[in-house]
């Protein structure tokens, strides 16, 4: 049997949803609220590696796995960036090209997973963001990761970390009292610690930088922290 990074009943549970990515008062909300922060991150981290002195990303060339229905590869497409999106579902890949043709963004979205991805060269800058905590063989997905980066590009990780914190906030709070997402959308046991990222991802790259986010129920809104106890991200760079 083909190794495969998929799995079946996460994958079902997206595609049962897919219908409201692009809602932001629907199940994906507490993502659309998550969003600009993330990726005011993630442009900040390629202003400071590329020497970008504007926000013009033409000269980088992006890969965005398990992209969904394209909320972090449409804005870095609107910032000029070359951008590849791929997920393993057929449903969201449709749903990001619907979405495609009234927003005129010009990502190439593919219906993949990254050990399938057929692509003539390495990419500058590789995001998989709140993935590795819904797919199986999480090793060969790193590995992946890694051989499609080019030497000294970046590899940005967004995930959940596995303490009571997260468990309580991220797990009960969010699905079971709060309502935020669908009961069941995580598994606790799934969530990564950042060491155990970072161990896994192995000695071909080097962690740059990492940085958490929390919650501010007062603002209703999602700020940079250095507390990595629930969600965070991680920027390793290839050797």
């Amino acid at each position: 049997m083909t190794k495969t990074t998929i799995n079946k009943e996460e994958l079902k549970k997206f595609e049962a949803m897919a219908e409201e990515w692009w809602d932001p008062t629907g199940k994906f909300k507490p993502l659309h609220q998550f969003n600009p922060v993330r990726l005011n991150f993630i442009i900040s981290q390629l202003q400071t590696h590329y020497n970008l002195k504007e926000l013009d990303l033409s000269k980088v060339n992006i890969l965005d796995v398990g992209c969904g229905g394209g909320l972090v590869a449409e804005p870095l497409d609107n910032l000029k960036a070359k951008v590849t999106a791929i997920d393993a579902s057929e449903i969201n890949i449709n749903i990001a090209k619907t979405h495609q043709k009234t927003s005129g963004s010009k990502v190439d979205y593919q219906t993949s997973t990254i050990e399938d991805l057929k692509s003539s060269t390495k990419f500058d800058v590789i995001t998989c963001l709140e993935v590795v905590e819904h797919v199986d063989n999480l090793e060969f997905l790193l590995s992946n990761l890694k051989k499609n980066v080019k030497k000294n590009g970046l590899i940005f990780i967004a995930t959940i970390n596995r303490t009571v914190k997260s468990m309580l906030l991220a797990k009960f709070a969010a699905e079971y009292i709060l309502g935020w997402l669908p009961r069941g959308t995580h598994d606790f046991k799934k969530f990564l610690k950042p060491s155990e990222l970072n161990n896994l991802i192995g000695k071909e790259v080097n962690l740059l930088m990492q940085t958490g986010f929390k919650y501010n129920i007062l603002t209703n809104s999602w700020n940079l922290t250095n507390d990595l106890a629930q969600n965070y991200m991680m920027v390793f760079e290839k050797k």
